[in-house]
C-alpha cells in the first residue's frame, strides 16, 4: 500500500509523522516499511532520520538520473534493462524499516535536475515520467508492506503525482489555519475525482489535524473540530466509526520534537504520550487499510 503524506503548507509534521508511523509500523506490527522524500523542494528525511541511520548513498534524484540516462541511450528499453529500484534503498537501524531521501549525500546535476528545482514537464515529455512513475510504484509494491511518501506541499506537479498517481491512502495533514483547510478540501475531492479513479484502484482518504496546541483558544478549536468533521467526513473509508475517529486522531504540537531530530516514539517507549499516542493510532488504521485493501 502506497501511503502519501501531504500538507498544503510547511511545517504541519509530515515528515516527522511518516518516520515515526514508519518505525511503530516495523516495530508494533512487524511490517517492511520503506519512507520515500517526495519533497524534493524541501526535503528533511534525512535530517530527521540521522538518530537511526546513517547518510544515504542513493537518493530519489539518483534513480532518476538512472532512467534518464537509458532513455538518452541509442539501445532499446527493455524490461531486463530499467534499473532494480528495489535495492537502490539506504537502511536504518530499525529492523524492516529502509528510507529514500530526495538527495544523496552524492548529489546530482542531470538534465532535469537544477538544484533543488526538478522539472517535472520534461521529465514527463521527454523521459517517459508516467511509465518511470508507474515501475517505481510496482517494484516498490512488490518489496514493501507499506511505502510512506512524504509529499511535496501546495499544488504542485510534484504534489499531484505523490497524491494522485502514487497514493492508493491520501494521508491529508492540516492545522487549524482558514486557508490550508480550504485548500486540504480542494485535494481531496481531486483526490475522488473520476478522472483519477479510473484506473478501478480502490483509494483511501484520511484527515489528520496536526499540529494542535494546547494554549489555543477552546472555543476556536472546538470550531475546527467541528469544521473538519462536516467537511471531511463524507471521504472516510464507509466502515470507519467517525465519532471514534474524529475524536481520537490529532497530532498535538511538541516543540521539542519539532525544532530537534529526535522520534517520539523512540524516545518515549513506556512513558505516556499524547504525541506516540497519535502516530500508534494512525498506524493501527494503516494497518486496518492495508488488510482491508488485500
Amino acid at each position: 500500500m502506497m501511503v502519501s503524506f501531504y500538507s498544503y503548507k510547511q511545517d504541519i509534521g509530515c515528515t516527522m509523522a511518516a518516520v515515526n508511523v514508519g518505525i511503530l509500523l516495523c516495530q508494533r506490527f512487524s511490517k517492511k516499511v520503506l519512507v520515500v522524500d517526495w519533497n524534493l523542494t524541501n526535503p528533511k528525511l534525512s535530517h530527521r532520520l540521522e538518530e537511526i541511520a546513517k547518510p544515504p548513498t542513493v537518493g530519489l534524484i539518483d534513480i532518476f538520473a538512472e532512467y534518464e540516462t537509458l532513455v538518452d541511450s541509442d539501445l532499446p528499453i527493455t524490461a531486463e534493462r530499467l534499473p532494480d529500484c528495489r535495492s537502490r534503498v539506504n537502511q536504518t537501524s530499525v529492523s524492516g524499516l529502509d528510507y529514500l531521501p530526495a538527495y544523496s549525500s552524492r548529489g546530482n546535476q542531470f538534465s532535469t535536475v537544477q538544484g533543488v528545482s526538478f522539472d517535472w514537464s520534461l521529465f514527463y515529455t521527454d523521459y517517459y515520467g508516467g511509465a518511470i512513475i508507474q515501475h517505481l510504484r510496482e517494484q516498490w509494491s512488490q518489496t514493501y508492506d507499506i511505502v510512506l511518501l512524504i509529499s511535496e506541499k501546495g499544488f504542485t506537479t510534484g504534489a499531484a503525482i505523490c497524491t494522485r498517481q502514487l497514493a492508493d491512502l491520501l494521508l491529508l495533514m492540516l492545522d487549524m489555519d482558514a486557508r490550508g483547510f480550504d485548500a486540504s478540501l480542494q485535494v481531496a475531492r481531486s483526490f475522488n475525482s473520476p478522472e483519477v479513479l479510473k484506473d478501478g484502484r480502490e483509494r483511501f482518504l484520511l484527515p489528520m489535524p496536526s499540529r494542535i496546541g494546547t494554549a489555543a483558544e477552546i472555543q476556536q478549536l472546538n470550531q475546527f473540530r467541528r469544521r473538519l468533521r462536516e467537511r471531511f467526513a463524507d471521504f472516510l473509508p464507509h466502515d470507519f466509526d467517525r465519532d471514534q475517529y474524529f475524536s481520537s486522531l490529532e497530532v498535538p504540537f511538541v516543540p521539542y520534537y519539532e525544532f530537534g531530530n529526535n522520534l517520539a516514539v523512540l524516545d518515549e517507549r513506556g512513558k505516556p504520550s499524547t504525541l506516540s499516542t497519535a502516530y500508534l493510532q494512525l498506524s493501527q488504521y494503516l494497518v486496518r487499510l492495508l488488510i482491508k485493501g488485500r
